[in-house]
């Protein structure tokens, strides 16, 4: 298991390309192993989703006591995996990090309470999975502007329009954000 340096407190990126075995049948892969982690993680729910090419979702977070922390792990193709740090004690406050997780690189996200994120589907689309630590609770579940000016987000969309869900259209601005900040 390799870990990556992201450069934000808590944010842990990492290969497991130690705990991928191929062989003539196909392969076998250990997504999650807690004792390998440098972060305790209990998972509460674990969310599957598939996204067609040029799909953009988020900027999610959840706020209150049901703050989500979670952990990225994409089974198919590719994403564009962005977090933005909504915690305003630290440094990297207001700052994004952007990774490419794919089916292939095995590389995984560790996405600590305090974070927003989005994603934007590769040209193949992506099969994504999301272990969460805390229920989805609507009445706290927030959304940043995906396209907001003030973060410039370099999403790989080569100028085309992305598809997005209606929630995600219609996030707040950061500068919202900035209002009542949650963390």
């Amino acid at each position: 298991m390799q870990f990556i340096d992201t450069g934000f407190a808590g944010l842990v990126l990492w290969e497991s390309g130690d705990f991928y075995r191929p062989d003539n049948r196909g392969s076998f892969q250990e997504l999650f192993n807690q004792k390998y982690l440098p972060f305790e993680f209990s998972t509460f729910q674990v969310n599957h989703s598939f996204s067609v090419p040029g799909v953009v979702r988020g900027l999610h977070y959840q706020a209150g006591e049901n703050a989500q922390a979670k952990i990225i792990h994409v089974l198919k193709g590719s994403i564009f995996e962005v977090v933005v740090d909504l915690r305003v004690k630290e440094p990297t406050f207001g700052k994004y990090f952007a990774v490419e997780i794919t089916g292939e690189n095995r590389r995984h996200l560790y996405i600590p309470k305090g974070f927003a994120n989005g994603l934007c589907a590769g040209k193949d689309g992506a099969v994504t999975l999301y272990q969460v630590d805390k229920p989805y609770d609507p009445k706290q579940a927030k959304t940043i502007r995906w396209d907001d000016g003030d973060l410039n987000i370099p999403w790989p969309l080569s100028g085309k329009k992305p598809l997005l869900s209606e929630a995600d259209a219609s996030g707040i601005s950061f500068k919202e954000y900035l209002k009542n900040p949650s963390f």
